[in-house]
């Protein structure tokens, strides 16, 4: 769990991103790692969850692995990760990383968040 990414979310000054944005970061914040996993290789900060598993905070509800996403959430959810991303907040992961965990990854930069 990403108990200081959850800090950040909660403390810095975001009050320039939109509703979507903010959940959207919120939820990847929940499921990092604060520590690098270094028997796994696996740094800290990384969101592996992909974007079904952003649907729920959405109002979305849950969809399946194999559940296509409709069109307007996808829309949703890419213009919260554009906003997110022009703000510094996440980058998307090498597509090496991408392919190896078959989803859309993503690292988060909030440590430099301003606390308010």
């Amino acid at each position: 769990m990403g108990r200081e990414y959850v800090q950040c979310v909660a403390a810095g000054n975001l009050s320039g991103l939109s509703s979507t944005a903010f959940r959207i970061l919120a939820r990847m914040a929940l499921v990092v790692r604060d520590d690098e996993d270094i028997e796994n290789g696996e740094p800290e900060g990384m969101y592996y969850g992909g974007w079904k598993s952003l649907t729920v905070v959405l109002g979305h509800g849950v969809f399946n692995k194999g559940d296509p996403l409709p069109a307007n959430v996808e829309r949703q959810i890419a213009r919260g990760i554009r906003e997110l991303k022009a703000a510094g907040y996440v980058t998307e992961a090498p597509d090496w990383i991408q392919e190896q965990h078959m989803n859309r990854v993503y690292r988060l930069n909030m440590r430099d968040i301003p606390i308010v």
